[in-house]
């Protein structure tokens, strides 16, 4: 009757966006109000405050049918009054990140005005401290329906009575919620077609042989951060890769390295944007790329250990390649130099891991082809 799985899908499905896309893309967050405040995800404290009012106005459609107690009935219905009143002010602060107008019409306007002479402001003062109006509860209305009388210097004080039906102020109410969350939806949905055009476009570029890579890397650092963000692609590796790509092989290996990521990314997020567009299917979190695991302790290898055939090798080769940027890496450098003595490209590699100690741009270089090299024959998974 009340549409609640309606809202919550949409709630869902709305955070489920903002997650996936406004959270991490700067071209999205360009889009809309995504200014310091809105940094700090103040949206995930409205989420949850939504969340839970929801289930208050729940547990007043349980409570009412068995409340016999007029006091704990008033009681009941001005919390009511408020939670509706509160998730109004929510959706204004979720139309603000959005940079949509606030929300308004009748059935906001009729709310927030029962809830302003009952819960507000029951008797209420103009800024001369001059009387403007004051309410008086009927305890005989019913569980079904707000009623009281307000007294009021627009009705010269005489007495009015106001009687509202509990259930349509509900109905009205999720109506209200429906249709607002509908047009925040429409604006997630907006951006993210014109995210999607500046995806394709980048998609041609890497797929035809036009574009040069410092064009290609240009593109990309101009519209797409998550792509070098918390990975081994930053930015400043790639600007660098670009400039140097013709001087040394590994600078075009690890440009094709970074290739091989977004063409993977790019294939993902365009498939995912599709179902968001066309259906009411959530997108899926998903890590796009090689993630550094920093949690586990460093367990010293010893030759005796490595040398356990080869279940034993491939086991010393993931844990010190897991161990690569941690304090104690030059340990596991120094223990795959051992591993890697008969294989001379795999050898070279670790090599320049210690040669690049202090400079952490040609570092990762290194580590990524390492990386690619292991998955390559095996050794670990990509």
């Amino acid at each position: 009757m009340y549409l609640f799985t309606e809202v919550k899908e949409k709630l869902d499905t709305i955070t489920s966006i903002w997650n996936c896309y406004f959270l991490k893309e700067k071209y999205c967050q360009n889009q809309i109000n995504f200014n310091e405040e809105v940094k700090t995800n103040y949206y995930g404290d409205i989420l949850h405050y939504f969340v839970d009012t929801i289930k208050s106005i729940r547990f007043y459609l349980e409570k009412k049918s068995t409340t016999k107690d007029y006091t704990e009935d008033i009681l009941l219905k001005i919390g009511l009054l408020q939670i509706m009143y509160i998730q109004q002010d929510l959706v204004d602060e979720i139309h603000l990140i959005f940079g949509l107008q606030r929300s308004n019409g009748d059935s906001k306007k009729l709310i927030r005005k029962t809830r302003n002479e009952l819960a507000g402001h029951p008797v209420s003062r103009d800024l001369n401290k001059k009387l403007i109006s004051s309410v008086l509860w009927d305890y005989n209305c019913g569980l079904g329906s707000i009623k009281y009388t307000i007294y009021s210097c627009d009705n010269n004080f005489e007495a009015l009575d106001k009687e509202q039906s509990v259930d349509k102020l509900i109905k009205y109410h999720i109506e209200y919620i429906i249709q607002n969350f509908n047009r925040i939806l429409k604006k997630e949905r907006e951006v993210l077609k014109r995210y999607k055009r500046k995806l394709e476009q980048l998609n041609d570029m890497v797929s035809c042989s036009k574009c040069t890579e410092s064009e290609i890397i240009e593109f990309a650092i101009s519209h797409f951060n998550s792509f070098f963000e918390g990975t081994y692609f930053s930015s400043e590796a790639m600007k660098k890769t670009v400039l140097l790509i013709n001087e040394n092989t590994r600078y075009k290996e690890f440009y094709d390295c970074f290739i091989d990521s977004i063409v993977d990314s790019l294939k993902y997020k365009l498939n995912d944007i599709d179902s968001c567009l066309s259906s009411k299917e959530q997108p899926v979190t998903k890590i796009e790329q090689y993630e550094i695991d920093t949690t586990s302790d460093f367990d010293i290898i010893t030759k005796s250990n490595v040398e356990n055939g080869e279940e034993d090798r491939i086991k010393t080769i993931k844990r010190c390649f897991s161990k690569l940027h941690d304090s104690s890496y030059n340990i596991s450098c120094r223990t795959l130099e051992r591993v890697f003595a008969e294989e001379q490209k795999l050898l070279a590699l670790v090599r320049d891991l210690s040669d690049f100690e202090f400079d952490s741009i040609e570092y990762n270089i290194s580590f990524e082809l390492l990386r690619k090299e292991l998955v390559l024959k095996r050794c670990i998974e990509n």
